[in-house]
């Protein structure tokens, strides 16, 4: 996604400056917006799940400790 607001970039320094058609760049601001606006959605929804990968990942370690310590004998917490 950043590359495609680069690509937004060089395209109104190549393109539309030169030719002075000023007229396009509102579009081009509202179109700079809409990929920021994207780009940050998908940020949010990659470091949500992420974070509930990470967070069922140490989940489901400590119930297999817990459950491994419950099955051990008394004997060994004596030890």
């Amino acid at each position: 996604m950043q590359v495609l607001i680069l690509q937004i970039t060089r395209f109104v320094i190549d393109d539309i400056i030169p030719h002075q058609r000023f007229n396009l760049i509102p579009w081009i601001g509202v179109a700079i917006a809409l990929t920021s606006l994207l780009q940050g959605g998908l940020n949010f929804v990659r470091t949500y799940l992420m974070s509930l990968v990470g967070q069922q990942t140490i989940y489901d370690v400590r119930n297999e400790l817990y459950q491994h310590l419950q099955s051990l004998s008394m004997s060994f917490f004596e030890n």
